[in-house]
């Protein structure tokens, strides 16, 4: 209970103390995030990252200026001369303060979701040359998948069997397309 007393007798200290803790917390959170952000990021895609938290601290030295300079007495003067009040300008850089930290966020969602795609992308591409060394087997697994969903009788094996026919479709046009460029560069180095 004399906590709750001595803490209503300090309040303007408490609040400091609150948002100094919670600005800490959102410190390591996001920090914590952006060590999970490169350690799970590939050597490939290690720019993009580097690009991310570049754009993120001009984003935030903007930020910073862009709060100093609003609370300055200069800015009010200013506020005063263009608008008739002293905080007009203030109330409009707030609006901007906000917008800037909305595009920070959509940014940082973009970017995630792009990195994200492509690391599927990859690890798919990776899956397709793992798969498709032999052209011949490839071939044939098409062959036998066509077969396979002709077959088929009810409703879900036959769109499981489309789904089967267009895995092996990709397949065939990856193996093809890699046999074509390798042959190519066989018969270059042969010549």
């Amino acid at each position: 209970m004399w906590i709750v007393q001595r803490l209503s007798e300090h309040k303007e200290w408490t609040a400091a103390v609150v948002l100094l803790v919670v600005l800490v917390v959102l410190s390591i959170g996001f920090e914590t995030l952006q060590e999970l952000l490169v350690e799970s990021t590939g050597e490939n895609f290690q720019p993009v990252v580097q690009s991310l938290f570049g754009e993120l601290t001009v984003l935030g030295f903007v930020t910073l200026v862009l709060f100093v300079l609003s609370h300055l007495s200069p800015f009010e003067k200013l506020s005063n001369t263009l608008f008739s009040e002293s905080d007009e300008l203030s109330e409009i850089s707030e609006v901007v303060h906000v917008a800037l930290f909305i595009v920070i966020l959509v940014y940082i969602i973009q970017v995630c979701v792009l990195v994200h795609a492509a690391l599927i992308k990859a690890r798919d591409l990776e899956t397709l040359e793992a798969d498709c060394v032999d052209v011949s087997a490839v071939t044939n697994d098409a062959a036998k998948e066509m077969q396979a969903t002709k077959k088929k009788r009810n409703f879900w094996q036959i769109i499981q069997g489309f789904l089967r026919l267009h895995r092996a479709k990709n397949r065939l046009a990856y193996a093809s397309l890699r046999h074509a460029f390798t042959a190519d560069k066989v018969q270059e180095e042969s010549s």
